[in-house]
């Protein structure tokens, strides 16, 4: 009995957030799940043992664009005839869905009495087409079009792992300990050569790059070999392994990626006799970071800002005199006023941390007869502290506009 399990779905939905020739999609999904649990070959080793797969494509239209021609009127474009108009947004009747192939299958355990317990989930996750803006001639009357482009395809793996510890009931005692994690890549196709000027433009603000092959967390930089202990010159790394104290953005490759090569929280839970505590911890390893408070505040200062209270490694730790060892460029060289240095992979540093995310305690009291005579039913006290400590293998500056924020908070809550 209850060996097999299937579901399937199937929607048409229609909406105007689409171009006028797009307006309808078809939304569907199947599941398959086999309960080997209830099989005789397997025996009573395990309480669960359930294999399942998915397939489908559940649909999004969670996103709101202007598809239509539409203008305004201004006073800013007055003429002989009236008021001028301007174009508000561009019509793109073939506008489509943006429209997500997800295949998932994954393994549920439960073993030793349900003291033991897991989940395991692979995905994989194609978006075709994409929804995006591109740029377009400003002599259009606007600079941005909403349109379809690209392909991205995301695969990854989590897990949940659940021990009970204790469970004595008679003690009413009862101790959990739980592990969650994922690891996930993200690849970008089909977008050609068709985004070549809007990577330009990002050239001078950002390290994301949207390219064949690339994906949305990888960091793109020019290498860096490093300070040049004779000059103070930093040294960078083209891309046919030659060296060049000139930075040309025609040399940048990915130096790293932000996605981490496992992520996730351990947590505990304790409660005995109405008392209850429970703490939860992140952690991250094998992911990059660019170090942007470090880079902003020791060499992509300008003479102006000599003014100002400065991190101390912007003196300490650059180049001064010939023979220096220095991880930073020639304290002489500053960047000129509303020009930024050139970002390469001397900030690009790898991101572990280990985070304790929160921590409560708390009592409840059931039964008791002051509670009885005082009308209350039923009273609690809570208490949790969040943000209680990070290590990091990244020295990133929080500063004021992001400080780590330890906060308590104590909470009664009654019925009566």
């Amino acid at each position: 009995a209850s060996r097999y399990l299937i579901d399937a779905t199937y929607r048409r939905d229609g909406s105007s957030n689409f171009g006028a020739n797009k307006l309808w999609t078809d939304t569907w999904s199947v599941g398959l799940a086999w309960n080997l649990h209830n099989e005789a070959f397997i025996g009573d080793w395990a309480k669960t043992l359930k294999l399942r797969a998915a397939y489908g494509n559940p649909g999004n239209n969670n996103q709101s664009f202007d598809t239509f021609l539409s203008y305004y009127y201004s006073t800013r474009y007055q003429n002989l005839f009236g008021l001028g108009a301007q174009i508000s947004s561009y019509a793109n009747a073939d506008l489509d869905w943006q429209k997500t192939n997800d295949f998932t299958v994954g393994l549920d355990v439960a073993l030793f009495d349900s003291r033991f317990s897991a989940t395991f989930d692979y995905y994989r996750k194609m978006t075709d087409p994409l929804i995006i803006q591109i740029g377009v001639a400003p002599s259009t009357g606007k600079s941005s079009l909403i349109t379809n482009l690209g392909r991205n395809t995301i695969t990854g793996l989590t897990f949940k792992l659940d021990f009970r510890v204790l469970d004595d009931r008679e003690r009413d005692l009862r101790w959990n300990i739980n592990v969650h994690g994922y690891h996930e890549t993200s690849v970008y196709s089909k977008i050609g050569n068709r985004l070549d000027r809007f990577n330009e433009e990002l050239k001078n603000t950002s390290i994301r790059r949207y390219r064949d092959g690339g994906s949305a967390s990888d960091i793109w930089t020019v290498r860096s070999a490093g300070i040049d202990p004779m000059t103070g010159k930093e040294i960078f790394i083209r891309k046919d392994g030659s060296y060049s104290f000139r930075y040309d953005s025609a040399d940048e490759v990915v130096c790293g990626n932000t996605l981490a090569d496992l992520e996730g929280v351990i947590g505990t839970n304790l409660y005995w006799k109405g008392f209850n505590a429970g703490a939860y911890f992140r952690y991250s390893f094998g992911g990059d970071w660019f170090n942007n408070e470090l880079y902003e505040k020791i060499e992509n200062i300008g003479r102006q800002a000599d003014m100002y209270n400065q991190d101390k490694r912007a003196y300490y730790d650059r180049w001064k005199n010939v023979g220096d060892q220095a991880r930073y460029r020639d304290i002489s060289l500053y960047t000129p006023n509303n020009q930024t240095y050139p970002k390469s992979s001397r900030y690009v540093q790898k991101r572990d941390f280990f985070t304790g995310e929160s921590i409560t305690a708390g009592y409840t009291f059931y039964g008791s007869d002051w509670l009885k005579k005082s009308g209350i039913g039923n009273l609690s006290l809570n208490a949790s502290l969040n943000d209680l400590f990070t290590w990091s293998t990244v020295k990133a500056e929080q500063g004021i506009l992001n400080p780590f924020a330890r906060a308590l908070s104590l909470s009664v809550n009654m019925t009566f």
